[in-house]
């Protein structure tokens, strides 16, 4: 491993309180972020500065989903409303009161946002307009991650009790139930379509990696606290972890070793949880987020160090 193998190229300071979420723009090199301060904030991942105020809800923003073929942003917040900014009419916003506790996660599925919340209730909306198409209640404790499986129309739920939920797209229909999978809640996950491997990470501070038989085939105390984000490296032989210890790690997808970790003081990083990671392909950049406030990029030179 090359001492240059991660860089730090960006620190984003704009939110005014903790950022809980990032999600893909509209354009390949742009990325919106939200938080507690109730903020959408626009950044071009080619400054170091300057982002843009896009929309302001009043609310704690837990999630976001943007549909760049749309210019669609959905936002989830901590009272279970549901915003739906329609950037091509003018950033007119709407806002759906279905949930009645927080919408945790948002996920894309075709021309689908599928969004899961606090009341145990995953539910089905249309990206084009933003109309509930479906519901089911599927837990009387609160659904905390997802994952998609677009290839087999698939969706991976876990909640607070530890379970994870597979059910069918669009049908909704459970196909199976894995009960007491982590010990707590399952506070995130990624699927890997290549690999068909699911990973899930959880309040337990371990990840765990599911195969495509819902079989467990490897655990790892990953973390000092739970694990609040996962994300796939698309590209590259690596996946992240964010978690509450305060630090991201990069571990390797063939062998699920740890190769690197992110954290003070070895890094200026984050002083306070790492909430949420977002992967920017093309410019082979890791951007990270949270209770600090501050937004950062980490470039990985992925191509010299797997020569």
């Amino acid at each position: 491993m090359q001492s240059n193998f991660i860089i730090q190229t960006h620190k984003l300071q704009g939110h005014k309180a903790a950022v809980y979420c990032l999600c893909n723009g509209f354009e390949r090199h742009t990325f919106f972020s939200a938080g507690s301060d109730g903020v959408i904030c626009k950044w071009n991942s080619e400054l170091t500065s300057d982002g843009i105020l896009f929309a302001s809800t009043g609310e704690r923003i837990f999630s976001l989903a943007a549909f760049s073929e749309f210019k669609v942003l959905f936002a989830g917040t901590m009272l279970g409303d549901l915003f739906y900014i329609d950037f091509e009419r003018g950033s007119t916003a709407k806002r759906f009161r279905f949930h009645q506790h927080s919408i945790y996660r948002l996920a894309k599925w075709n021309e689908i946002l599928v969004a899961i919340a606090g009341d145990g209730i995953i539910s089905l909306w249309n990206a084009r307009d933003g109309k509930l198409m479906d519901h089911l209640k599927i837990s009387n404790a609160k659904l905390r991650s997802l994952a998609i499986d677009s290839k087999n129309n698939t969706a991976f739920i876990g909640d607070s009790n530890g379970t994870i939920h597979i059910l069918s797209l669009p049908d909704l229909q459970i196909i199976h139930q894995i009960h007491e999978y982590h010990q707590k809640t399952i506070f995130s996950m990624c699927y890997l379509e290549s690999e068909k491997y699911l990973i899930t990470g959880g309040l337990d501070a371990m990840i765990r990696v599911l195969n495509a038989d819902n079989q467990s085939v490897i655990e790892i105390k990953s973390h000092w606290f739970c694990v609040n984000d996962i994300c796939n490296l698309e590209g590259s032989p690596f996946f992240a972890t964010a978690s509450r210890d305060k630090s991201i790690r990069i571990w390797n997808k063939a062998n699920w070793s740890l190769v690197k970790e992110i954290s003070s003081p070895k890094f200026a990083a984050h002083m306070h949880s790492v909430n949420s990671l977002y992967w920017m392909q093309f410019m082979e950049t890791l951007f990270s987020c949270g209770d600090d406030g501050i937004i950062y990029g980490w470039k990985l030179n992925i191509e010299n160090d797997t020569k």
